[in-house]
Formats: structure tokens, C-alpha cells, sequence
């Protein structure tokens, strides 16, 4: 995506906005758009009800120690049971 000076890695807002416009006032007989970016190829598709639905691309993981409380914490602020393993994105 395009930001005023330069192309950032990752704009979904932007692309599933981008998405919307393509596929409903453009060229409404579509079912699918793609758009190439810095992060690879993210597609936004019609979905059931009127909805769009975007495929992101996925980065590899890989496992991190977390501070301690760090599960109990998380799992709270989501209201969900505690995780007991966690990995992060590798840019």
C-alpha cells in the first residue's frame, strides 16, 4: 500500500478498503481482487451476508519464554483460560 512517502510492509485496513472498492464499485461482477505488497499477495474475497474476507500472508514462529504472570495476565484482558505456550512473528 501506498503511505505519503513510501510503501509500508503491511496496510490491511487499507487493502480490505481497497478491496471493498474494486469488488463493489469497479468491478462489481468480481468475486475476488489481489493486491502485491511488500508482505507478498493479500487477497480479499466476497464472503457470505455481503462480507469481505481477507487472506493475510502468514509469518513463521518461533517459541519465547514469557515473564512470569505474563499467561495469567493475558488470559484475563481476553477473558479466555490462560496460554501455556507462546511463539512470536519472525519478520
Amino acid at each position: 500500500m501506498v503511505h505519503a512517502a513510501a510503501e509500508v510492509p503491511l496496510c490491511g485496513h487499507a487493502t480490505l478498503a481497497s478491496g471493498w472498492v474494486v469488488l463493489n464499485e469497479l468491478s462489481s461482477s468480481l468475486d475476488m481482487v489481489r493486491f502485491e505488497t511488500k508482505s507478498g499477495q493479500l487477497t480479499v474475497a466476497r464472503a457470505d451476508k455481503g462480507q469481505l474476507r481477507m487472506a493475510l500472508p502468514a509469518d513463521r514462529t518461533t517459541p519465547f519464554c514469557a515473564p512470569d504472570g505474563y499467561g495469567k495476565a493475558l488470559g484475563n484482558a481476553l477473558g479466555v483460560s490462560a496460554p501455556t505456550k507462546f511463539t512470536s512473528g519472525v519478520n
